[in-house]
C-alpha cells in the first residue's frame, strides 16, 4: 500500500510540482499497479487501483470539466452563475445587445469559444450564424474585476486576480480574456469580501470536490458575484503550488 498523486499531462508541470511540495515519491500520468492508502487527482480522470482515501474523486473532476453539468450542478445549490443557455434560440432572446458566446462542454483557457455581437446584426441577423450548434452559450458580463479563489477542503487558501499585462495581445479579442490575449492571474490588490469566499468554497463543494480553483466576476453597484468556472488542476505560480500543498497535507493530517 503507498500513496499516488495523478495527474494529466496538461497539467503535468503544475502536478508534478505539488507532488514535489507534498513528498509524494509516486507520481505521474498513468494508474501504479497496487492498491493504495491515498490517492489524489489533479485534474485525472484515469481509472486508479482501490484507494483507501481519495481527494477529488473521478467524478467530481468528469462534473468539473464539463461546463452543462458544472452550470447545472451550481444552479441546483444556490449558486449564481453568467446566464447560459443550451441552445441557440434561448441565448439569442436573452441576449440583452450583449455579447453571446458559443462555447464547447470541455473547453478550458478560453479554447473553442465562438464570438456572436448582437451589435453588428443586419435585418435581424448575425454576420455569423452557427453553421454547427454550439454545445451551450453564456451572455457576455464585463466585470470590474476577475478573480481566482483556490480552495482546498472548505478554506480559501489563495486569492489571484486577473490582470491584463500585455494589453498589445488583448487587441485581437478583446472579449476572452486568458494567456493568449495578455492576461495573468497574480496577487490581487485588495481583498475580496468573506461572502465571496463563502461562494467559491460552495462551488467547490458543490461540485462534490475536496479542492478547486473557482473563477468569478465582480461587479460594482452592489451587484452580485458570478462563477464563470471551477477548475480541478489549475495551473500554479510557485506560490499558489505551497498553498496547495501546505493546506492538503492539513488534510491529510501531515506537516508541511
Amino acid at each position: 500500500m503507498s500513496d499516488y498523486f495523478a495527474y494529466t499531462p496538461g497539467t503535468r508541470p503544475t502536478g508534478r510540482e505539488v507532488a514535489r511540495l507534498l513528498g509524494f515519491r509516486h507520481f505521474g500520468i498513468r494508474p501504479p499497479g497496487y492498491e493504495l492508502d491515498l490517492l489524489i487527482r489533479w485534474g485525472s480522470r484515469r481509472p486508479m487501483p482501490y484507494a483507501s482515501k481519495i481527494l477529488n474523486h473521478s467524478e467530481a473532476i468528469r462534473q468539473a470539466s464539463d461546463k452543462i453539468r458544472t452550470m447545472r450542478a451550481l444552479q441546483e445549490a444556490g449558486i449564481r452563475t453568467v446566464p447560459w443557455f443550451e441552445d441557440w434560440e434561448s441565448a439569442k432572446r436573452a441576449c440583452d445587445n450583449t455579447i453571446i458566446f458559443g462555447r464547447t462542454r470541455q473547453g478550458m483557457q478560453g479554447q473553442g469559444i465562438r464570438i456572436y455581437d448582437p451589435l453588428l446584426l443586419h435585418n435581424g441577423v448575425y454576420p455569423v450564424e452557427p453553421r454547427l450548434p454550439d454545445q451551450w452559450y453564456s451572455l457576455y458580463r464585463e466585470p470590474t474585476r476577475e478573480v481566482r479563489l483556490h480552495v482546498v477542503d472548505g478554506e480559501v487558501v489563495r486569492l489571484q486576480g486577473k490582470y491584463l499585462d500585455f494589453p498589445e495581445d488583448q487587441q485581437r479579442q478583446p472579449f476572452v480574456r486568458n494567456f493568449r490575449t495578455g492576461y495573468r492571474f497574480r496577487a490581487p490588490r485588495r481583498d475580496v469580501h468573506m461572502s465571496r469566499k463563502e461562494m467559491a468554497i460552495e462551488a467547490v463543494r458543490a461540485l462534490g470536490l475536496t479542492f478547486g480553483a473557482v473563477d468569478m466576476l465582480l461587479f460594482g453597484g452592489g451587484q452580485p458575484a458570478m462563477i464563470l468556472e471551477v477548475n480541478s488542476a489549475p495551473a500554479c505560480s510557485p506560490l499558489t503550488a505551497e498553498s496547495y500543498a501546505e493546506a492538503i497535507n492539513r488534510r491529510i493530517g501531515r506537516s508541511y
